[in-house]
């Protein structure tokens, strides 16, 4: 994307005495000036009075010239740039910018007219754009027939630099060099506004395309679209304060529904923050009845040990009891054996650690309940 030009402009217009003093009261706003900020600082003479009549009046008298009625007395030019030249954000940018600016703006001045012709220079702050108003003499020295001493003198001119005519075996005459016409002409305007341009060259600033046909709007026609476009600005505010109101009466019921819905999300938050709670406790829960169920599953399995154990004590002692019912018989007789052999022992022939072993002997297989004084016959008395 190419970059975008930023050009230097130069207005110029013809100053008669009245033009004078009301160009003295814009440049130091004596006069109300639609377009300008009054907070701006207020305009600064770079150089000359600040009264531009005075200046001319004395300037003129200083050359000596005496000027017929109703003349052109004076030029005003007006130097500025494109809007986008000047940097918004940055102060110190633009300061230095403002500065380069006027010195070259004097620049081109002193390269065009000579010291004494230049008035005044008011640099104005208050608009768009910075831009310079100067007040200049278009005075050149000539000589003047009316005179018989035939000397050069400062002379009102307004009338354009012709080029000389060709000598033979000259270089060719660079008629870049020389406009024709009057001052305000259409080519002395484009002369000035290439001449301006080459000055300001260095400070990134170009000239407009040559001859672009691009009408100048008066100023009176300018203010009449200035005060349509306000008149239009207006009706478009009154519409847009309706809007506001509007705008403010939906805003109260946006209010409204955000404090509804900030209730209703209060309370969804609170009943989030019992199913939290309930769901910390379900885990609680859950945890226990876990761990309840891991003890469980330890307690079970021990019982089916215990009862493995059981079962196989069970199936040893079933089978225990069935040798035991085989056995039984012959422990009965032997039994029977047993109780013939005590009832005929004779106890008084038996010492007494002895007695005890019978005893006990009878006792176990259930020869009687209780025993008697023995008699002679040994166990015979034992009931």
């Amino acid at each position: 994307m190419s970059k975008e030009k930023v050009h230097c402009i130069l207005g110029q217009r013809k100053l008669k005495q009245a033009d004078i003093v009301h160009a003295r009261g814009h440049n130091n706003r004596e006069e109300e000036v639609g377009n300008s900020d009054r907070s701006a600082p207020p305009p600064a003479v770079v150089y000359g009075p600040e009264n531009a009549w005075v200046g001319v009046r004395d300037r003129l008298k200083e050359l000596g010239i005496q000027p017929r009625k109703n003349a052109v007395l004076a030029l005003e030019l007006m130097m500025t740039t494109s809007p986008e030249y000047w940097p918004g954000e940055d102060p110190a940018c633009y300061v230095r910018k403002l500065r380069q600016f006027i010195l070259r703006s004097m620049r081109y001045l002193l390269g065009r007219y000579p010291r004494c012709a230049i008035v005044s220079i008011t640099l104005h702050l208050d608009e768009q754009t910075p831009h310079l108003h100067v007040i200049v003499l278009p005075v050149r020295k000539r000589v003047d027939a009316r005179f018989s001493d035939k000397r050069e003198r400062w002379m009102l001119s307004a009338r354009g630099d012709l080029p000389p005519k060709r000598e033979k075996g000259a270089p060719p005459i660079d008629y870049a060099n020389f406009w024709r016409g009057g001052i305000g002409s259409r080519g002395q305007m484009a002369y000035e506004q290439t001449v301006f341009a080459k000055v300001m060259t260095p400070l990134g600033l170009e000239r407009g395309r040559v001859w672009s046909g691009a009408p100048n709007k008066p100023n009176a026609e300018y203010q009449a679209e200035m005060r349509d476009a306000i008149a239009a600005a207006n009706v478009e505010r009154e519409a847009g304060e309706r809007v506001r109101e509007q705008l403010e009466g939906d805003r109260a019921e946006i209010v409204d529904m955000r404090a509804e819905i900030e209730r209703q999300r209060a309370e969804l938050e609170a009943s989030l923050t019992r199913v939290r709670e309930e769901e910390a406790r379900l885990a609680e829960q859950r945890r226990a009845l876990l761990t309840e169920r891991a003890e469980f599953e330890q307690r079970l399995e021990k019982a089916r040990a215990w009862k493995a154990k059981l079962d196989a004590n069970r199936d040893r002692v079933k089978t225990e009891h069935d040798r035991l019912v085989k056995q039984a018989p012959l422990v009965a007789d032997l039994a029977e054996a047993s109780i013939k052999a005590i009832r005929s022992i004779d106890l008084d022939f038996v010492s007494p650690r002895e007695r005890d072993t019978v005893m006990r002997a009878a006792y176990a297989i259930g020869l009687t309940r209780r025993i008697h004084r023995t008699g002679p016959k040994g166990l015979a008395g034992v009931a």
